[in-house]
């Protein structure tokens, strides 16, 4: 057979050799420690799963041989386990006082506090251990006790104080649990500490306000399970996320008992729900509310532009409707009246002498796209006493020179006692208006002058730009408007939205509220049940041991009574 193997084939069962001196020690097997320390086989000050040394199970056990063994072998008399506690707390609260004597008597340090801030004298009931400490206190120059409980807060400060005049962080997790300083402030409750940190900007970008330790839990996890509701507050503050679980699925209401935590937890919960529901409303309302942008307005036109030979198009094809009802006898007598006019010279200035115009001369002009630009009429008298009104239209889209200008004259005839127009007819008491369109090449009146054709066409073309301006600028502003209305639309159907919200949100959370209270309280009492059950479980183990040696003892009796 191996090493390894039984008498039977069967494997043996190693167990470590920490495991082995620990068990050792616990049965107060003075050679097996023997043989494993001067063998060098396990370390002295090795501990179990909580941090405990062989050292600290003596002091628990009240065994002062194995205490004395144990320290005669260099064991450490000032380690700590997990809670920070010493062989001396362990001692002081066991209440043996041989034991605390021996420690004392060997160098153990009273002014040790643990991971709860208390000193050995602080947890012992025992006024002789009170008092064998308070006498070493005094022996190390120890007059105020409240500053040894303070002794990690002030550590505490004083590192943070120096990053401050550094501006750098020199913070590492603890190499067994993972916890960063948040999670030791948190868990302690030094607000002046968090603050300190948190509110610096340039300290903050160096720390991780959700760091996780070794277990996955958070500062805000720590402050809410050691119920300390200010560094709830100011970790939540500074933005410590509120869904966080930790590696078992913990969440920080599973955590905590404490009502004003938990109100503060929903009712930062509530906000960030509240914000990303009016973030996702406006971002859908501006999407729908956006207004089309206006078409660029064209340039304005030079002269001689194409805006000018669309209107003098319109004009002409005006111009020919005007002169559908018109006989051809009409327009033959209109034509020979003109060429009478035109080879006879116009006067070359009008006298004083008063003029009488009839009441039935009509005068009539063309179609005019502006109508607040009045026309000119030319008054002209020929030889025949006929008075003739010219009318220059308010519209000139092309220059006196253009081959196809067109000139609208409106010949009026008069009545005179003479009769001697042979265009006038007896039976018309009123003339009517003739407009037909003259010959391509027609002289130019005498009375009317380039300047004024060229005047009316720069009056022409700003009236043309100035309607299509006023066409782009009454398209903008309805677009503006329609889009105002718009908005209003929708913000009064986001506020009736954001009411019925709140009133839901409102309800939800009284609902989870009630449901968050009735889950704790089943689960105390779950916890309760499962704590009798094991006592239970013990009673039955006891009771079961009780029978087997009053059994016992009844044989024995009945063989010492034979």
């Amino acid at each position: 057979m191996g090493d390894n193997h039984g008498v039977n084939g069967k494997p043996k069962i190693k167990f470590s050799h920490p495991t082995t001196f620990l068990a050792a020690c616990a049965c107060n097997d003075l050679n097996e420690c023997e043989r494993l320390l001067s063998q060098n086989m396990v370390n002295i000050n090795c501990t179990n799963v909580d941090g405990l040394t062989a050292l600290h199970q003596a002091c628990i056990d009240d065994n002062i041989k194995m205490v004395r063994f144990l320290l005669d072998h260099g064991a450490d008399i000032n380690c700590c386990d997990h809670e920070g506690w010493t062989p001396l707390h362990a001692t002081a609260s066991c209440g043996n006082e041989a034991i605390a004597s021996l420690l004392l008597e060997r160098g153990a340090d009273p002014r040790i506090i643990n991971y709860d801030g208390e000193l050995a004298c602080d947890i012992t009931d025992s006024l002789a251990i009170k008092e064998m400490i308070d006498k070493k206190l005094r022996e190390l120059g120890v007059t105020d006790v409240d500053t040894l409980r303070q002794q990690e807060h002030i550590c505490m400060l004083s590192d943070v104080n120096n990053w401050l005049k550094t501006q750098v962080v020199d913070d590492k997790p603890h190499p067994r649990s993972g916890a960063t300083i948040l999670h030791v402030a948190a868990a302690k409750g030094y607000i002046d500490v968090l603050g300190t940190l948190l509110n610096n900007r340039i300290i903050r970008s160096q720390l991780d306000i959700d760091a996780r330790d070794n277990e996955g839990w958070t500062p805000l996890a720590a402050a809410c399970y050691w119920q300390k509701p200010g560094a709830v507050q100011l970790l939540i503050l500074h933005g410590a996320d509120v869904n966080a679980e930790t590696d078992a699925g913990q969440r920080l209401q599973d955590l905590t008992d404490h009502d004003l935590i938990a109100q503060l937890i929903e009712e930062k919960r509530r906000k960030l729900a509240e914000e990303q529901k009016l973030r996702e409303q406006m971002r859908s309302a501006v999407s729908q509310s956006k207004v089309p942008p206006s078409p660029p307005s064209a340039p304005t036109p030079p002269t001689e532009s194409e805006t000018q030979r669309k209107a003098h198009a319109k004009r002409v094809r005006e111009t020919r409707r005007s002169t559908q009802g018109v006989s051809a006898e009409d327009v033959k007598q209109a034509k020979e009246q003109f060429m009478i006019s035109s080879s006879i010279p116009a006067s070359p200035a009008v006298t004083n002498s008063p003029i009488s115009i009839p009441k039935t001369t009509t005068a009539t002009t063309t179609i005019s796209t502006t109508p607040t630009t009045p026309t000119t009429p030319t008054i002209t008298f020929n030889n025949n006493n006929t008075m003739s009104l010219t009318a220059i239209s308010s519209i000139a889209p092309s220059p006196l020179n253009s081959s196809s200008y067109n000139n609208l004259v409106t010949n009026t005839p008069t009545n005179n006692n003479n009769n001697n127009n042979p265009l006038t007819k007896s039976d018309d008491q009123q003339s009517r208006p003739v407009r037909c369109r003259l010959p391509p090449s027609p002289p130019t009146p005498p009375s009317v002058s380039q300047s004024d054709f060229k005047s009316v066409d720069q009056i022409d073309s700003s009236d043309i730009s100035s309607s299509s301006s006023n066409k782009n600028n009454s398209n903008n502003n309805s677009n503006v408007n329609s889009s105002s209305s718009n908005v209003k639309d929708f913000r009064k159907l986001y506020e009736t939205l954001v009411k019925e919200m709140e009133s839901l949100k409102k309800e939800i959370l009284r609902k989870e509220h009630e449901w968050n209270r009735e889950k704790r309280a089943l689960q105390r009492k779950l916890s309760e049940l499962e704590e009798e059950i094991k006592q239970l479980e013990a009673f039955k183990s006891d009771n079961k041991r009780l029978k087997d040696e009053n059994g016992a003892l009844i044989r024995v009796i009945s063989k010492l009574s034979k």
